[in-house]
C-alpha cells in the first residue's frame, strides 16, 4: 500500500536507478516486486516522445491562456478558438 512519486527514472552503468522525490515510509528490500505507473506531465514533447499518442493531446499549447476574457473579435483570419501550433 505504499506509494511515491517519482522524480527521475534512467539507466546508470547497467542498471535502473529510480529517485523518488520523498522517502518511502516504510523499508524497501533487495529482492522486494514493485509496480510502476508511467504518469503524464501534460508536456508536448512527453506525449509525443514518450506515449506516442499525440493524437490525443489535450494540454498545453492547446488550453487557452489566462487572458482569453480579453480577446477582442478579429475581422480578418479565423477566430474559431483552436491550438496555438
Amino acid at each position: 500500500g505504499l506509494w511515491g512519486m517519482i522524480k527521475h527514472d534512467r539507466v546508470l552503468e547497467g542498471r535502473r536507478e529510480v529517485e523518488l522525490w520523498e522517502p518511502i515510509r516504510g523499508a524497501i528490500t533487495a529482492g522486494q516486486r514493485l509496480r510502476l505507473v508511467a504518469g503524464c506531465d501534460k508536456r508536448h514533447t512527453t506525449c509525443r516522445l514518450k506515449f506516442n499518442n499525440l493524437l490525443n493531446f489535450q494540454g498545453f499549447p492547446d488550453v487557452p491562456s489566462a487572458d482569453w476574457m480579453m480577446a477582442v473579435p478579429k475581422s480578418s483570419g479565423s477566430n474559431t478558438g483552436g491550438s496555438l501550433r
